[in-house]
C-alpha cells in the first residue's frame, strides 16, 4: 500500500493541509482579528440571508458556497471551514490527475500538488480566511481545465457553470479550451465548440448580473476608473499598496518595487524561478496555458486586493512548473531527489513562520523566495539541456493527436 501512488497522494495531501491548518491562524470567533477588514462577514451574512441574495456586489452573485454552507445543519464557520477544506484536497488531486494525463512523471505528479501546497496566496490565505469562496471556485476551475484537456464536454459546461456560481474568474477557463485544444486544421470548428461550450456560463454570469441587483453601487466602469488610476500610481511608486505606519516615508522606485512585487512573487512564490530558468524548453507551452496565467491580472484593475488576484491564476503556473520539472528530469539537471528536497524545503518552510498572519503569508514567501534563488543558482550552475524529445513525446500523446 505505501507504493501504491494514490495512496501516496493521499498522505501527501492529508498531511500537507493537516500542518498548514495546525501551524495557521484560523479566524473563528473570539480570535482577536476576527473583527478585522476581512470579507468573511460578506460570504457569513450570504450564507445567512440565502436564498435571498446578498444585498453588496460582488458577494451576491457568488451563491454557490454560501447555498451549501445555508443548508448544511452546522455552524457557519465550521462548515465554510469544512467546505474549504474539502475543496482544496480535491484541488490537490485534480493537479495530480492534469500532469498525468500529459504523461509526466509520477514524482512530477506528486511535485505539482507539493507546489500546490506550498502556494501561501492559494492554500494558506484560504484557511486563514476560510469563509470564502475560492477554495470552491479553484477547485471547479482545475475540473474545468481537466474536461478541457480531456474534451469531456459535458463535464466541461459543469464546472464552468458551477465555477462562475462561485466566482467569475471561471470564465478564463472557456479561452483555455480553446488555446489548450488549438489545432490550425480545424480552428473554425474548435472556435464553435468553445464558443458552444462557454456559453452556459457566460449566460449564468450575465443572468445572476440582470437578475440581483445590489443595493450598493456597483459600476464595473467607476471600479475600473478609479482601480486603474490606483494601480498607475502604485507602478510609478506614487502610492503604497501596503500599509505604511504614519512618520516613515519610502523613496518612490521602493514603493514601486514593492507594489510590483506583491503582484509577481510575492503573491506566486519560488515557482516563478523555475519557470524562469527553464524558459527556453517550455515558452511554447505558454501559448496553451496563457488565458489561465494572463486572464487573472485583469482583476487588479476593478478591484484592490493583491495577492489573492493574481493567484488565482495558480493553475497555469503550476501546469508551466511541472512541464519544467520534466524537463529537467528528463535531461538530468536534476535528479527526483534533488527536486523533492527544494519542493519540500518551500512548503516546510513556511510552518514555524506562525502567530501572526504577517509572519504566516508576507513573511512566509519572502524566506520560500530565497530558497528559490538558490535553487535557481544551483540550475544555472547545471549545464543546460534541450528537452524536445519529452515534447515531442508530449504531443504525440492521445490527447494532442
Amino acid at each position: 500500500m505505501v507504493n501504491n501512488p494514490r495512496f501516496r497522494l493521499f498522505i501527501i495531501t492529508s498531511a500537507g493541509l493537516f500542518f498548514l491548518a495546525l501551524f495557521s491562524t484560523l479566524l473563528f470567533p473570539g480570535h482577536q482579528l476576527y473583527h478585522g477588514e476581512w470579507q468573511h462577514f460578506d460570504y457569513l451574512r450570504a450564507a445567512a440571508r440565502f436564498p435571498a441574495p446578498d444585498t453588496l456586489a460582488p458577494y451576491c452573485w457568488r451563491l454557490l458556497p454560501p447555498a451549501i454552507i445555508h443548508y448544511i445543519p452546522a455552524d457557519y464557520h465550521i462548515s465554510y471551514f469544512f467546505l474549504s477544506l474539502i475543496s482544496l484536497f480535491g484541488c490537490a488531486y485534480l493537479l495530480y490527475y492534469i500532469t498525468q494525463l500529459n504523461n509526466m512523471p509520477e514524482a512530477v505528479s506528486r511535485a505539482s500538488v507539493i507546489m500546490f501546497l506550498s502556494m501561501v496566496y492559494v492554500v494558506r490565505i484560504n484557511l486563514i480566511e476560510f469563509a470564502a469562496v475560492d477554495p470552491v471556485a479553484f477547485f471547479f476551475i482545475l475540473l474545468a481545465i481537466y474536461a478541457a484537456m480531456v474534451e469531456a464536454k459535458p463535464l466541461f459546461i459543469a464546472a464552468t457553470i458551477l465555477g462562475v456560481l462561485s466566482k467569475e474568474i471561471a470564465l478564463m477557463c472557456i479561452p483555455f479550451y480553446f488555446t489548450w485544444n488549438y489545432r490550425k486544421s480545424s480552428i473554425k470548428n474548435l472556435l464553435r465548440e468553445t464558443v458552444l461550450l462557454g456559453s452556459p456560463a457566460i449566460a449564468v454570469w450575465l443572468l445572476l448580473r440582470i437578475t440581483i441587483q445590489p443595493v450598493s453601487t456597483y459600476s464595473f466602469w467607476s471600479l475600473f476608473h478609479d482601480y486603474s488610476l490606483y494601480r498607475i500610481n502604485c507602478f510609478l511608486g506614487k502610492t503604497s499598496s501596503l500599509h505604511i505606519p504614519a512618520g516613515i516615508t519610502l523613496p518612490g522606485y521602493i514603493l514601486a518595487t514593492l507594489n510590483i512585487y506583491r503582484l509577481t512573487l510575492g503573491a506566486l512564490g519560488p515557482i516563478v524561478f523555475l519557470i524562469i530558468c527553464t524558459w527556453k524548453d517550455i515558452r511554447h507551452l505558454f501559448g496553451r496555458v496563457w488565458p489561465i496565467v494572463i486572464i487573472p491580472y485583469i482583476q487588479i484593475f476593478i478591484a484592490g486586493d493583491n495577492e489573492r488576484l493574481v493567484a488565482a491564476g495558480f493553475a497555469g503556473y503550476i501546469i508551466l512548473a511541472a512541464f519544467a520539472l520534466s524537463a529537467l528530469l528528463k535531461n538530468k539537471r536534476i535528479s527526483i531527489r534533488e527536486m523533492n528536497i527544494f519542493l519540500f524545503s518551500i512548503f516546510l518552510v513556511q510552518l514555524p513562520l506562525n502567530s501572526r498572519i504577517a509572519l504566516e503569508t508576507y513573511a512566509s514567501v519572502a524566506v520560500q523566495l530565497v530558497l528559490g534563488v538558490v535553487f535557481a543558482g544551483f540550475l544555472f550552475s547545471k549545464k543546460p539541456g534541450k528537452a524536445k524529445s519529452y515534447f515531442k513525446t508530449l504531443n504525440n500523446s492521445k490527447y494532442h493527436e
